[in-house]
């Protein structure tokens, strides 16, 4: 989760904290030497106390060997300005 919130931070670098989750679902491990490919979704945004809810979709991959194994699906809900 700490490399998927990392990568979710560069995507949106106006985010100031993260609220809250509605989903982690860990598919399968990580292992030392796996390359790791994350994916952001926007699936919603209100405005709010001068700033901006989202809530985003987080899907992690790992290559193994030029094979993408899904590793992680995190549904995270953001404050952000």
């Amino acid at each position: 989760i700490g490399l998927a919130q990392a990568s979710l931070i560069r995507m949106l670098p106006d985010t100031a904290t993260v609220l809250g989750w509605q989903a982690c679902d860990h598919l399968a491990p990580v292992f030392e030497g796996d390359v790791l490919t994350c994916h952001h979704t926007l699936l919603d945004e209100k405005p709010a106390a001068g700033g901006r809810l989202r809530a985003v979709r987080v899907e992690v991959d790992s290559d193994r060997g030029g094979e993408a194994v899904p590793v992680l699906d995190w549904r995270v809900v953001t404050w952000g300005a």
